[in-house]
């Protein structure tokens, strides 16, 4: 399928698709044309601490990563430069972005791309 195709299809099914079902729907129909093996839907805020993530839809991932995130999150350098760079997507390498013995926690974090759409 196109890229017009699966807008298309993305625009339709959010009328069509139950809401509880949308998201989940979206993601496999984006993985027909991006091939990925999981998946974080989420609205974050920043406070003091770090980020949280008061919607964070889980798609094909550990159910317990919002435990394992809550431990790091004050590390978390992708985070921090979302916050700061509008509109922008970011490529953040595991091993250079998560790699001092204080973020031993975010070892199961894969790399990353996160694009920033406020």
């Amino acid at each position: 399928m196109t890229g017009h195709g699966i807008l298309l299809s993305v625009y339709r099914g959010a009328r069509e698709i139950p809401a509880d079902q949308f998201l989940d729907w979206a993601l496999e129909l984006l993985r027909t044309a991006v091939p990925f093996d999981m998946a974080r839907w989420g609205i974050g805020i920043q406070d003091a601490g770090g980020f949280t993530f008061p919607v964070n839809h889980i798609f094909d991932d550990d159910p317990e990563i919002g435990i394992h995130y809550d431990r790091v999150r004050a590390q978390d350098t992708a985070a921090v430069w979302v916050g700061k760079h509008y509109r922008s997507t970011g490529n953040f390498n595991q091993r250079e972005c998560y790699s001092s013995p204080d973020q031993a926690g975010t070892g199961h974090m894969p790399d990353a791309s996160v694009t920033n759409t406020r």
